[in-house]
């Protein structure tokens, strides 16, 4: 069988268990503080532990790097700014969001619009497994907020834009920069919505029935990924392993009956999609939180193509795509990260499910944990952020990789 070599992000990874006893930084894998920290506090960043979990990624067109984080214990989320030509986070680059958003415990989004800001959503309720409706319902909560600002870290003014549903975090956004409109999801109503960035209004185009309620609890989980294709329509999470289509020209929300998600049968209540990526080449695809299953949607026909299991830990928590390659991590809570990586031109699946990192310019050795949002830079390399209480940044730069070929 004839080897092919396909550029890759990940391929250190595949070497890294091997490696762990080098005592300089693996080539291309580093990681970053959350502010730099002072010289006696080697492991912890300028944002206090508990408030350091990093949920949401974006690149801002002057190269600035703008991550989101939650409060896993702790008073508030925080904005961070990850400077590429200084490698670095400095310690000033770091906001945190009650100065201008109070009561919030999540940075849920952040996407880069072509006005030169940044939008970020919020919620304080954007997991509610098992929780009690009733409970949910006697907090009170006013409503996950949207905000903004522009990328620039010298002089940073955050704009809270209001509350958008009573009672409603937004657990994700996604944006159509042609069109100047941002569209999300809420929870537990499944709220979808979009909002004009030119006019600053909020239209809701509908429900999608809420969060299952079994025995006076919420179960499952809400969609944390929506995805616009090249025509400017809308395709998200609906329920019950149906994805839905949003026409703006209309709009109008229809439920695909055909686009069921690869979800083991009495599982549909319990899944959603945690992740979508559209290709260089505008292919679409998906990953599911239960069982951590990726797949191919095809919008012309209103149908998914399964392409397997991605680990044993499940839950999908981003995807990146580059040269065909498709990248993510999965994992919980109570199970570490596992990097897997695909190849959409011969079916081939990795998993990389350990992995150590080294601090830039040091060789304090870090075992990240949660691994959680990705993006791909303009620049080509990747950068992911770690959801847990001690939360940092994280960059790889594209080495190679082996695959087989058909």
């Amino acid at each position: 069988m004839k080897s092919i070599i396909i550029k890759s992000a990940f391929a250190l990874l595949f070497t890294a268990a091997l490696a762990s006893a080098k005592s300089k930084p693996f080539n291309g894998f580093t990681v970053f503080h959350l502010g730099e920290p002072a010289a006696s506090e080697s492991y912890t960043g300028k944002i206090p532990h508990g408030e350091s979990a990093v949920t949401c990624l974006t690149e801002a067109d002057n190269s600035f790097v703008f991550a989101g984080t939650r409060v896993v214990k702790g008073n508030t989320p925080w904005i961070v700014c990850y400077d590429q030509n200084k490698k670095s986070v400095p310690p000033s680059y770091v906001w945190p969001l009650s100065g201008s958003v109070k009561g919030e415990m999540a940075i849920t989004a952040l996407v880069t619009a072509a006005d030169g800001y940044i939008y970020g959503s919020t919620s304080r309720q954007n997991v509610l497994d098992y929780a009690l409706v009733k409970e949910i319902k006697a907090s009170a909560y006013a409503g996950g907020h949207l905000f903004r600002f522009k990328p620039e870290p010298s002089n940073m003014k955050i704009e809270d834009l209001g509350v958008q549903f009573q009672g409603e975090g937004i657990t994700a956004l996604a944006i159509d920069s042609k069109r100047a409109v941002i569209y999300g999801i809420t929870t537990p109503g499944l709220v979808f919505f979009s909002y004009s960035t030119a006019d600053k209004k909020t239209n809701k185009a509908g429900d999608l029935g809420g969060l299952t309620i079994l025995r006076n609890r919420y179960i499952g989980r809400a969609p944390t990924a929506l995805v616009v294709d090249d025509s400017g329509f809308v395709y998200g999470y609906a329920s019950k392993g149906k994805l839905f289509k949003y026409t703006p020209s209309t709009n109008q929300i229809t439920t695909l009956a055909t686009a069921v998600t690869p979800t083991e049968i009495g599982g549909q209540d319990y899944d959603a999609v945690t992740a979508f990526v559209k290709s260089q080449t505008g292919r679409i695809f998906g990953g599911t939180f239960l069982d951590g299953k990726i797949f191919e949607f095809f919008p012309a026909k209103g149908s998914i193509k399964p392409l397997g299991i991605t680990s044993r830990t499940g839950n999908i928590r981003s995807l990146v795509e580059k040269d065909g390659i498709i990248y993510g991590f999965t994992g919980s809570e109570k199970a570490s990260s596992t990097l897997f990586a695909f190849n959409t031109k011969t079916g081939e699946h990795k998993a990389f499910p350990e992995f150590k990192a080294y601090f830039k310019e040091t060789t304090n050795k870090w075992v990240p944990f949660q691994m959680a949002p990705m993006i791909k830079l303009k620049n080509g390399s990747f950068m992911t952020g770690e959801n847990s209480d001690n939360g940092h940044l994280y960059l790889y730069e594209p080495e190679s990789i082996e695959w087989a070929e058909n």
